[in-house]
């Protein structure tokens, strides 16, 4: 999808999907990708 392909060509290539697989699988990354940063020191 990052190439520009819609939910629909998605569907079209991988007719074993649904739509709310896709749209699951949208949202497990959205959630992966929003993280927070810690600030740390690194003591040697």
């Amino acid at each position: 999808m990052a190439s520009g392909d819609s939910i629909e060509d998605v569907l079209a290539d991988y007719p074993n999907l649904r739509k709310e697989d896709i749209e699951a699988a949208l949202e497990f990354a959205s959630r992966l990708s929003d993280f927070q940063t810690a600030e740390y020191e690194v003591v040697v």
